[in-house]
C-alpha cells in the first residue's frame, strides 16, 4: 500500500519484543507523534508483538505511527526444545538483517523526501551484537550506543 501523503521527516523506532521494552517505547513513540504530527513514525518488532502491543493501544495511537513486523527468526515448522532462552537466539541470529529488511520497506513506504523532492537515502541500519556477562546474562556494550541509523 502506498502512502497518501508524504513526509519530509521519518523516525524509525527499533524495538526488542521481549520483556516489556516494545510496550515501553511504543508510548514514547505515541508521545512524540502527537507532538510531532508531520512526522511519520515507523515501529518495527515482531509480529507477535506488534499483534500485542497495538491492541492493548486500539484508537490511542496516532495515525502518523505505522507497525512493520520484523521476522522473529524462528524457522518454518521449527520444533522448540524447551529451552527458555530459545526464541531470543534465534530473534539475535536473525539481528540485524531483520530490521534492516523491514526499515528498507518502511522508508519506501514513508516517501520521505528532501527540499528538492527527492526520495531520502536508503536507510542503514547498524546494530551492536548483545554480549553475555560472566553470570550468564545478556548486557549491552556499554562503549557506545546500540543502534546507529543513517537516513
Amino acid at each position: 500500500m502506498l502512502p497518501t501523503q508524504s513526509f519530509k521527516e521519518h523516525v524509525a523506532i527499533l524495538a526488542f519484543p521481549f520483556g516489556s521494552h516494545d510496550l515501553t517505547i511504543l508510548r514514547l513513540a505515541c508521545r512524540l507523534a502527537r507532538a510531532a504530527p508531520n512526522v511519520q513514525f515507523s515501529f518495527l518488532t515482531t509480529a507477535k508483538s506488534n499483534d500485542s502491543i497495538f491492541s492493548t493501544f486500539k484508537l490511542d495511537v496516532p495515525s502518523n505511527i505505522r507497525a512493520y513486523n520484523v521476522e522473529d527468526g524462528v524457522p518454518a515448522n521449527h520444533v522448540f526444545t524447551g529451552n527458555p532462552v530459545e526464541r531470543l537466539d534465534l530473534f539475535l541470529k536473525a539481528t540485524p538483517a531483520n530490521f534492516q529488511k523491514s526499515l528498507d520497506v518502511a522508508v519506501i513506504t514513508v516517501g520521505a523526501f528532501d527540499e528538492q523532492g527527492k526520495r531520502k537515502g536508503k536507510a542503514s541500519l547498524g546494530l551492536r551484537r548483545l554480549g553475555k556477562s560472566t553470570n550468564g546474562m545478556l548486557n549491552m556494550p556499554n562503549d557506545s550506543d546500540d543502534v546507529v541509523l543513517k537516513m
